[in-house]
Order: structure tokens, then sequence, then C-alpha cells
């Protein structure tokens, strides 16, 4: 490869190459937790790029939410409800802007108080559960 630089520019290649890079360092482990500060970092040695990489990642995380089938129905959620659902209600939040310390699918004490302050932010009752209203004002604050 290093002799012919030229075949990097094949799909297949880049594609072998940028697997490689990802893997080398570790990079998917942060992407389960959504964080693309350390991603940027990762892949960058830095931030330069980090608004606009945040903002295509917002545009294709909102594309992926108008796929017919593509997720699952929204149930109400509350403290305590664990699994996938809780896990996708706080990547949403954390992605609208509301402070939640773990990505972890445990709806527990850092999820009820992040749930009533995206309620606030949208002018409803903190209650701190995620009913149809909460589900979906998300999207719309990606």
């Amino acid at each position: 490869m290093e002799e012919n630089p030229e075949t990097a520019g094949d799909p297949v290649v880049s594609l072998s190459i940028a697997r490689e890079y990802w893997k080398d360092r570790k990079i998917n482990e942060r992407t389960d937790y959504d964080d693309l500060r350390t991603v940027t970092f990762r892949v960058n040695g830095g931030q330069r790029g980090y608004d606009h990489r945040k903002d295509c990642l917002a545009k294709a995380k909102k594309a992926l939410n108008h796929v017919p089938g593509s997720l699952p129905a929204r149930p109400v959620l509350r403290n305590p409800v664990k699994g996938e659902q809780a896990r996708a209600l706080q990547v949403h939040l954390r992605i609208a802007g509301i402070p939640i310390n773990m990505i972890d699918g445990d709806f527990g004490g850092g999820t009820e108080p992040a749930v009533g302050a995206f309620q606030k932010l949208i002018g409803q009752p903190e209650t701190g559960i995620a009913d149809a209203v909460v589900w979906a004002e998300l999207p719309k604050r990606i």
C-alpha cells in the first residue's frame, strides 16, 4: 500500500483503512455512549470539525427517526424502567442538549430530572415521565 498510495482511493481499500484506524484508536467504545467530543478528538487529535460533525450527526439521526419501521413505538417511560427504550430516550435527551450523565438504559435518578428539564424547556409540566409529548418534541430539538 505504501508503495502505491493511490490505491487508498479505492472504496474497498479506503473502507478497510478507516475500519483499522477506528479499531486501533478504540473509537467505537465512545460512539456507544454518543460521546462526539471524544470521537472527534480520537479521529482528528483535536476538536477541528466538531461543529460540522455535530450538525451532520444530528441530521442523520433525525433522518433515521423518520424512516418508517426503523424505530419501535415509543412507550410512556418512567422511573424505574430499564432497556433499549430507556437508552434511546437518554441518547435523544443528550442530543437535544439536556445534560445527562449516563447512557446506560436505566431510567433512574439521573434520567427522571433530565426528562423534567426537557419538559420545562418545551413548556410542559415537569413530571419526569417521558410521554407522547416528550417523544414527539425530542426530534424537533436535534
